[in-house]
């Protein structure tokens, strides 16, 4: 079962990379899908985009910096509106259910070092899979990967800590962003061939070959 994994900026990429390689050692049937890391050189980015938040169970990767971003939240409404509120999982990386802010606050949400909270997320995606394991195997295979992963957790979280506070953007920015995002992503597919680039020139900042991606 593919598992769209959301971020916005450096941290949150940082915990999908995590996150892409570890589900799959808790769950076999897990196949996590990083924008980053699986849009194929000569693939046309939107195309696949819009495809994958078509009809996908969703981890929104949420830290202190990010909550804000247009992407993020333009991803998780259409991860929403495809498959259901049950689909869209936020995992909040250095921040608390009662510090996020935003349309993300409605959604289920899951602490990304709490040991119990992580083994319902996986309890929760295992009843989602065509095959899901039985619950004595799953409860083996998370015991045996939870230290590996919190560890990775732990990592981002103190270099993150050492960075810059980033101001909380405006919601005419982000709502503007949104609408943009959305009016390039429908043109492209209409065109059917091609990619249009955004007419304010924005591209470079989404840049899923790296960690440039920015809300």
């Amino acid at each position: 079962m593919e598992v769209f994994l959301s971020w916005s900026g450096i941290e949150t990429h940082q915990l999908a990379l995590l996150l892409r390689k570890w589900l799959p050692q808790v769950i076999n049937e897990l196949a996590p899908w990083v924008s980053s890391e699986d849009i194929q050189k000569g693939e046309l980015w939107d195309r696949v985009l819009t495809e994958k938040l078509g009809g996908n169970q969703g981890i929104i990767c949420v830290s202190r910096r990010n909550m804000h971003s247009a992407w993020l939240n333009f991803e998780a409404g259409a991860l929403a509106k495809s498959v259901g509120q049950s689909a869209v999982r936020p995992l909040l990386l250095d921040i608390t259910a009662t510090e996020l802010q935003g349309p993300l606050s409605r959604f289920q949400l899951t602490r990304a070092d709490d040991r119990d909270e992580m083994r319902r997320l996986l309890h929760s995606l295992n009843r989602s899979c065509a095959r899901p394991i039985r619950d004595d195997l799953l409860a083996e295979t998370f015991g045996n990967a939870w230290p590996t992963y919190l560890d990775g957790v732990r990592q981002i979280v103190d270099v993150g800590a050492a960075g810059p506070e980033v101001e909380p953007r405006g919601v005419d920015d982000i709502v503007g962003e949104v609408l943009e995002l959305v009016r390039d992503i429908h043109r492209s597919t209409v065109a059917g061939v091609g990619s249009v680039k955004p007419a304010d020139d924005r591209l470079p900042r989404i840049d899923f070959g790296g960690q440039s991606r920015d809300g």
